[in-house]
């Protein structure tokens, strides 16, 4: 489904979090592929499927994630 190892790596550490209910951020501008269509298209499967937040990284305050 997704030839690169990067993204391959991303999609499976983001079913892995979501099975065990941790809270998952995804900076979509971090990651790479072979083209931008299987960019995009994990992306939207990693947002759809394991219920992450996905956004630019310049975007994420890890600061204010603390509890």
């Amino acid at each position: 489904m997704y030839p690169n190892c990067l993204l391959s790596s991303i999609v499976c550490t983001a079913h892995d979090a979501n099975m065990r209910e941790l809270r998952l951020f995804v900076p979509s501008d971090c990651s790479a592929a072979r083209s931008q269509r299987e960019h995009k298209q994990a992306i939207e499967h990693v947002k759809t499927m394991s219920n992450a937040n996905v956004s630019l990284s310049t975007a994420l305050r890890l600061n204010k994630l603390r509890t």
